[in-house]
């Protein structure tokens, strides 16, 4: 499976050097907005989820996608940050508002499904598919022993690979209490409904513990969890 993290609950304040609860929707909004009008996302930056083996996602909140149904792009073992462009090379984002895609200075511009990456990045971690990427990754794993950090994965996908709203849980060990995971599902229980209204998609919500490296179903009415998944 692959992950695509849109939205952290909570976000550092610099002025308290404490963390904060985040209601900054707009990543979550603009890639519902590219979905809703084109279709697809493409050249999106995912990461894969290594079966059992923890991982550290970088965002709390996100989609589980299908990668037996995307268009894989490229390959990386770390993330290399890539960066959709136009053909004159400057980067382009999607506009919620005026429903197109604008560069930078917001002027509207043609998208054909170009990105780029950090050139040194992209050149030394680039394998050559995701087999070979879960292999680096279970190496790597049962040679430290320690939480991977995330690969990328740049993919196209349609709405109809998104199979999951990802929860992310313990993500920061030395900042999320109970209560800080409980309003993560909380807050992906507001996504599964946005979801619904905008894309008329009935997603289960699962929880991704990334301590484990494991999944399991949210079930609000009971205690938060239920049954585990294998993988």
């Amino acid at each position: 499976m692959l992950v695509k993290m849109l939205h952290n609950v909570t976000s550092w304040d610099e002025n308290t050097h404490r963390y904060t609860l985040s209601h900054d929707y707009a990543r979550i909004d603009t890639e519902i907005s590219e979905l809703a009008k084109v279709g697809s996302i493409r050249a999106s930056a995912t990461s894969l989820l290594p079966p059992s083996i923890p991982s550290n996602i970088y965002k709390d909140i996100g989609f589980l996608l299908n990668a037996d149904t995307v268009v894989i792009r490229c390959v990386y073992t770390e993330g290399v940050s890539s960066t959709r462009i136009d053909r004159t090379g400057d980067e382009i984002i999607w506009h919620p508002t005026k429903k197109e895609y604008c560069n930078r200075d917001m002027a509207l511009t043609t998208y054909h499904g170009s990105f780029r990456v950090s050139p040194i990045l992209g050149h030394l971690k680039q394998v050559d598919s995701l087999e070979t990427l879960l292999n680096h990754l279970v190496n790597q794993y049962d040679k430290d022993k320690t939480q991977l950090d995330h690969n990328e994965v740049v993919i196209n996908y349609k709405t109809q690979s998104i199979v999951a709203i990802l929860a992310a849980k313990n993500r920061l060990f030395d900042v999320f209490s109970g209560s800080e995971n409980k309003l993560i599902q909380t807050e992906a229980s507001h996504l599964q409904t946005m979801l619904k209204d905008s894309l008329e998609l009935d997603l289960p919500i699962l929880v991704y513990d990334c301590n484990t490296g494991t999944l399991a179903l949210y079930n609000r009415e009971l205690t938060g969890l239920s049954e585990s998944i294998s993988r």
